[in-house]
């Protein structure tokens, strides 16, 4: 991490990026734009072509998602329950969701706002947003790390979710 070395405690809008204790020049990396995936690279000797600024990482507290969730079924839900339904009826259900999904972004700006520069709390759920991609961090659940098998995958998400949301935790907690 990049605190680390100044000891200033992490707050909300701080930008980071992850490095393994016993590696300092590996970094968690990921172009965001033709691959989601997310991989350990390796900086002691820097490839020209190869941008640091792909590590960078700012935190976000949690975003409310049920809004996003709705507007992404939308379709689905449409196309199936209202299959007969007049066209007005679609449009007021359509109007309805742009205006939820609007007030949550709203909401979500407005708590970051808040909280930006205000010190982050141990076991408080936040959000990790990739600086060049703009998507965020996310644990992919049903997949196993190509290497460490007993470990999920990392990548990157478009939307905010329940994947999206880490804490950070005391290291007494995994010891005991």
């Amino acid at each position: 991490m990049l605190y680390e070395s100044s000891r200033q405690p992490l707050s909300y809008g701080h930008i980071i990026s992850f490095s393994p204790p016993d590696d300092g020049h590996s970094f968690v990396f990921s172009d965001g734009f033709i691959s989601s995936k997310t991989i350990l690279k390796n900086f002691k000797t820097l490839d020209p072509s190869c941008k640091y600024l792909h590590s960078l990482f700012q935190i976000y507290p949690s975003f409310l998602n049920s809004g996003k969730k709705a507007a992404l079924n939308l379709k689905e839900e449409l196309k199936n329950k209202y299959n007969e339904a007049s066209e007005q009826k679609k449009r007021a259900i359509i109007q309805d969701t742009l205006d939820k999904v609007s007030h949550e972004y709203k909401f979500n700006q407005e708590t970051y706002e808040k909280l930006k520069d205000s010190p982050i709390s141990f076991d408080t759920p936040v959000q990790f947003l990739h600086i060049t991609s703009n998507k965020f961090l996310a644990c992919n659940f049903e997949e196993e790390a190509d290497f460490e098998k007993e470990n999920f995958k990392l990548g990157l998400s478009e939307y905010p979710s329940e994947n999206t949301f880490l804490k950070f935790l005391p290291v007494y907690t995994y010891q005991k």
